[in-house]
């Protein structure tokens, strides 16, 4: 049995009704249309025309791909040569006065400046100090003043003067004697580049040469004895020569002095001194009988006259 569907009840909704042609146009305003409810047969109404870029819209998959944007890829310009000037000359001082000015506006110049005033001033006292010190070793370590020569043994075979007029005659000797010379540092040893000798009677030199020995080292702690040899004559004896030989005779003893000069020299670090000396050697002996006996002497020590 078919049931009937209740009646919708009727309602006085107005019914919109199509716009004639002439009605006049709505004014131009700045306000977008509003959309009006579209009937279904009509034609959809055109979109009005924006400055509103358009948005892409998603390819199907048969559509091709859309074509990129045409870009204008600038022309690539011939290599040149390009002059580049050459730099300027290296100046060191100039670099230096540069890096001076920079220091010194980093440091206090004037904490500087006492800082090196204080420095020289103990430089000075430290290298006087030091000086001072090296004087006072030298002089008692290294200095050779204990190098004296000393006469162990001397044998006159002898001295004459056969007539005492001056001038007529000649004084005649013949002395040997034994040198010894002692090197008592235990530091340094000692060079000596020659040794002289030469016999004086009454202030004047007899005979007309000295006698020399060879160069020898003297190593520390040690010591080195030396034979001198003087003989010959005196051709030009003088009045005080003569007179000072006939008293002496008389008295029963000579004075004879030997000198003994030497250069010697010896290393310092770091310099090598080299000094001279001269030594009187002072010898007494009786009058020799003249029948080949000797007169001998000995244990006398040199002093040091120069």
């Amino acid at each position: 049995m078919a049931t009937e569907e209740p009646a919708t009840p009727a309602t006085n909704t107005p019914t919109i009704q199509p716009q004639e042609e002439d009605t006049p146009a709505a004014a131009a305003t700045d306000t977008p249309a509003i959309d009006q409810p579209q009937e279904d047969g009509d034609p959809p109404p055109a979109a009005p025309a924006t400055d509103t870029p358009a948005i892409d819209q998603p390819q199907e998959d048969d559509d091709p791909p859309a074509a990129a944007p045409a870009t204008k890829t600038p022309a690539i310009q011939p290599h040149e040569d390009v002059y580049f000037p050459p730099p300027p000359p290296y100046d060191d001082m100039g670099c230096l006065l540069n890096l001076l000015s920079k220091v010194e506006s980093m440091l206090d110049m004037k904490k500087i400046g006492t800082f090196l005033l204080v420095s020289i001033i103990n430089l000075g006292i430290s290298t006087g100090f030091a000086a001072v010190t090296s004087t006072i070793f030298w002089f008692f370590y290294f200095h050779p003043h204990t190098l004296h020569p000393r006469i162990g043994s001397a044998v006159l075979t002898t001295f004459d003067l056969p007539s005492s007029t001056a001038g007529h005659s000649a004084l005649l000797y013949d002395l040997t004697l034994n040198v010894t010379f002692i090197n008592k540092s235990s530091l340094t040893k000692v060079r000596f580049d020659h040794v002289i000798s030469g016999l004086y009677y009454g202030g004047t030199k007899v005979g007309p040469s000295d006698y020399s020995v060879p160069s020898f080292k003297l190593k520390q702690e040690r010591s080195r004895r030396v034979t001198l040899a003087l003989q010959g004559q005196a051709k030009k004896v003088s009045a005080d020569m003569a007179e000072t030989f006939a008293r002496e005779r008389s008295e029963g003893l000579f004075n004879i002095n030997v000198k003994v000069k030497t250069m010697l020299n010896y290393r310092f670090f770091p310099h090598r001194m080299t000094y001279y000396y001269e030594y009187d050697c002072w010898l007494q002996f009786p009058p020799v009988p003249g029948n080949g006996t000797t007169a001998v002497t000995g244990g006398f020590k040199c002093d040091v006259t120069k």
